[in-house]
């Protein structure tokens, strides 16, 4: 009966967070308590699935990246008007919690049908939506509450130092980890300060912010086998360094 339980648990998430979304939307004055309910239901289901399966570390890495993305897409709907971008960040909202709770429960009960190292490429999938979100967010709330600085850096700061130590590798030894922690809380430092500054709008501060974050982190995975061939590593480089163009010759600035 529990294993049963457990095996419907990421569905009956999912359909918390989904059905918890659409009543925020209906029902804006009572943000966020529809959307912090999702999220405590998303943590206990993360917990109940993993009591003694697995340890405290591994369900941090595992598992954080799909809360902080989850709090970050609650963040966004402060700020989205459009119905079709409502739809959207309700699916990402709900489809997400199911996704990771169902490659979660693989894991920790039946690894012979968990695809290899499902939910660590998922959580590097989500980084550069996250890290659009947080800085279309944060540039969102500079501008329409006036959101002090030192949070927004604060903020950036965390949140991205702790996506590059649980999106680290298997192997990477403690002092690996340390620096990239480091150097995530400086690069989202540099990113808090950019919303504050930059004038540009949210969807440049979004998309400035995934960049910045991405970047170094696939640079990291030529330092581990097997490595990509030479003409994958020119071919994203010369995307990464277009993208960057483009977003800064293209964009409309204040």
């Amino acid at each position: 009966m529990k294993y049963f339980i457990l095996l419907l648990l990421p569905w009956i998430a999912g359909g918390c967070a989904f059905i918890l979304a659409r009543l925020q939307w209906s029902e804006p004055l009572i943000y966020p308590w529809p959307l912090l309910a999702a999220l405590v239901v998303h943590v206990i289901a993360i917990a109940w699935i993993g009591w003694r399966r697995l340890s405290l570390r591994e369900v941090a890495e595992k598992m954080s990246p799909s809360v902080i993305a989850m709090a970050v897409f609650g963040a966004s709907f402060l700020l989205i008007e459009n119905t079709i971008i409502r739809w959207i960040v309700t699916f990402l909202f709900a489809g997400l919690s199911v996704l990771t709770l169902k490659l979660y429960f693989l894991l920790c009960y039946d690894r012979q049908r968990y695809p290899v190292n499902a939910l660590s490429h998922v959580n590097l999938a989500l980084v550069p939506l996250i890290m659009f979100f947080l800085g279309w967010v944060l540039d969102g709330l500079a501008v329409f509450i006036r959101l002090p600085w030192w949070i927004a850096v604060c903020v950036s700061a965390v949140i991205v130092a702790t996506i590059y130590v649980v999106t680290s590798h298997p192997t990477a030894e403690r002092m690996h980890r340390i620096r990239w922690t480091i150097l995530g809380a400086f690069i989202g430092v540099q990113i808090g300060v950019l919303t504050q500054v930059l004038p540009g709008g949210m969807m440049v501060q979004g998309a400035l912010a995934a960049l910045l974050v991405a970047a170094p982190l696939r640079v990291r995975r030529y330092a581990y086998q097997p490595v990509p061939p030479t003409r994958v590593a020119w071919g994203e480089a010369c995307m990464g360094v277009t993208m960057f163009l483009a977003i800064l010759l293209l964009s409309r600035w204040a």
